[in-house]
């Protein structure tokens, strides 16, 4: 049943809302910049998850949280969530991995590790010995989908090993193949032995597919272990599991490329000893997660959440930096990515604090780690939130808030829920932001993680630019009255949420003219930009597809694209956003730049072929 606040309480809740939209400025944006500069300074280190940069960074922030009266979770004696990942996978130097296939002559037969053999990096350490059964392309389909395909049917894998092909049949109808594909990842072919009660599972690319007899990859860097062995054998190693039964590997992949799934079969006479040993280099990181209680006398425990990843890449030494060799090694300060959302988000739980006495439902706030490394701290909450994510009204992030045009805010998402927008608007009459919408919620940030939950979720973003990933990317750059605009535009708009007295309707948001099979695909051009082309106004083009959108449109090799749509374009930064941002099947008009002069030219844009 809704619950709503009384109409004084109302309107005196709106009247605040304006408030603080309005209050002078200066002594927030001192301390906005007094966060930020201390978050992006060298004594944090670009604030690695896991490392002592992290744990300062989470102290400050904790330090602030107590300051303002922010409590711990129900459930919580502090404000720190623990979460452990694996940095790194590797082969045990100590041995232990191996793969010795017996046939019926009794000769054991060793094959040799990283070219005949290799496990997985996911795959469970232990040891194996006995049959294995040959399981075409492993694909087991839900009982609810029309093609009814099962590789497992009739078969008894229960303790034994499997081995299966990668991908999907081949030769078949496209549609067909396309719906097997959907199934057809490691991590689902490993879940389907694993349903059918397989104690190992061994995958090999067959002769009529692509990747014909490579090795899979080891795919190990950040892998947590799996509770089966999983490896995988080379198409020589392949032959000769075949040759012991009187096949080919092309013949038995080519009885298997069919609609329906042929029954397996036992490799009689053949057995094998199977051992996995695998080293992970465990680490933990640490979500710093609070709430503002509610003020209302009977509040139940529902209400908002905003959130930022505080998190960056240290000195890039895991990965995703995106600097030239002389920046490697160097400190990545990610002033925009993300101390900027970090500082945005703390401000708004401030004002909150300070310029909302009444609050009708508590507002929840949670500060990653691990966004940088695939969402890890978000993710490791959804799965285990102590607020359960049913209880959420809603879930607004703010990821790179650093770099606001004028009063320029994109925010992505809208797609999440029908009333996105009329919330919205009504939040930023106070305001009088320049907000353009987005309503795609798959974006590469926290917000996912809460929207595959279940959960109606935002993402604040001003967009990217060239010192993004990079050591560059440093607090003098930063526009700090557009951080705190951010922040008290979403204190406001989470106060909104709070008072409507119930959660806002979830929508999954499927993208217009999707390709089956895919869930975050971009709008696309057909174009090529031009990086060696001299500086100048906008996206020099050098290459554009005929039979592309942008190429039916006219535009031509030399252009210079300066706006899509609503977007100025200066760089490849601002084109990606744009093309995330916009709809495929839309019309947009493009300003391009041809012989000095600007052309407008509509382009409808497509999914990617």
């Amino acid at each position: 049943m809704r619950r709503t606040l009384p109409a004084r309480l109302r309107a005196f809740a709106a009247a605040l809302a304006l408030a603080a939209a309005i209050l002078p400025a200066h002594a927030s944006l001192e301390r906005v910049t007094a966060d930020l500069q201390y978050l992006a300074s060298e004594k944090l280190e670009g604030r690695l998850t896991g490392t002592e940069g992290e744990r300062l960074a989470a102290e400050y922030l904790v330090a602030e949280l107590g300051k303002i009266g922010a409590e711990p979770l129900p459930g919580m004696d502090n404000f720190l969530q623990p979460f452990d990942f694996t940095r790194g996978v590797e082969v045990a130097k100590e041995g232990g991995t191996e793969l010795t296939v017996t046939g019926p002559d009794g000769a054991p037969v060793a094959f040799k590790l990283g070219e005949k053999f290799r496990p997985m990096g996911y795959s469970g350490n232990g040891d194996y010995s006995g049959e294995l059964v040959f399981a075409g392309y492993g694909l087991t389909l839900p009982e609810e989908n029309d093609l009814q395909y099962d590789s497992y049917a009739g078969l008894d894998v229960k303790g034994k090993a499997v081995l299966v092909m990668r991908y999907a049949p081949e030769g078949i109808e496209e549609k067909t193949r396309e719906e097997l594909m959907r199934y057809a990842t490691f991590d689902r072919k490993v879940e389907a032995a694993r349903d059918a009660g397989a104690a190992a599972i061994i995958m090999f690319g067959g002769p009529n597919s692509d990747n014909a007899g490579r090795l899979l990859p080891f795919s190990g860097g950040d892998s947590d272990e799996d509770d089966i062995i999983v490896g995988s054998v080379s198409g020589d190693g392949a032959e000769a599991l075949f040759a012991h039964i009187g096949k080919t590997a092309k013949d038995v992949q080519t009885a298997f490329d069919t609609p329906e799934a042929p029954a397996g079969f036992n490799l009689e006479g053949v057995s094998i000893k199977l051992g996995v040993n695998l080293d992970r280099r465990r680490i933990t990181g640490h979500n710093v997660l609070a709430m503002l209680p509610a003020t209302v006398e009977g509040a139940g425990p529902e209400g908002p959440m905003l959130g930022a990843h505080y998190d960056h890449l240290g000195r890039g030494e895991l990965g995703g930096s995106l600097a030239a060799m002389v920046g490697k090694g160097e400190i990545h300060y990610g002033a925009d990515d993300n101390a900027s959302g970090t500082t945005a988000v703390l401000e708004a739980m401030r004002t909150i604090a300070e310029q909302y006495p009444v609050r009708p439902r508590p507002v929840y706030v949670g500060f990653w780690s691990g966004e940088e490394l695939g969402l890890l701290g978000a993710e490791h909450y959804v799965a285990n939130d102590v607020v359960p994510t049913e209880q959420l009204y809603a879930y607004v992030n703010l990821d790179m808030v650093g770099r606001m045009k004028e009063t320029e805010l994109l925010i992505q998402g809208t797609g999440s829920s029908p009333e996105w927008e009329k919330v919205l608007d009504k939040t930023n009459e106070a305001f009088e932001l320049d907000l353009t919408y987005s309503k795609n919620p798959n974006v590469p940030t926290d917000s996912a993680a809460f929207y595959r939950g279940g959960v109606p979720a935002l993402q604040f973003f001003t967009g990217l630019h060239e010192q993004y990933h990079r050591p560059a990317d440093t607090a003098d750059l930063v526009n700090y009255e557009g951080v705190l605009r951010s922040g008290r535009y979403a204190a406001a708009l989470a106060m909104e949420l709070a008072h409507r007295g119930e959660a806002m309707p979830f929508e999954q948001y499927r993208r217009a003219g999707l390709i089956p099979g895919r869930t975050s695909e971009r709008a696309y051009l057909g174009i090529v930009p031009d990086y060696a082309a001299a500086e100048g106004k906008g996206l020099a083009l050098a290459s554009v597809a005929e039979d592309g959108p942008a190429g039916k449109a006219g535009l031509k090799a030399g252009d210079r694209v300066v706006k899509l749509g609503k977007f100025d374009v200066t760089a490849m930064y601002d084109l990606m956003i744009a093309l995330e941002s916009l709809e495929i099947g839309e019309t947009v008009d493009a300003v391009v730049l041809r012989d000095g002069k600007e052309t407008t030219l509509p382009v409808k844009l497509e999914a990617r072929p």
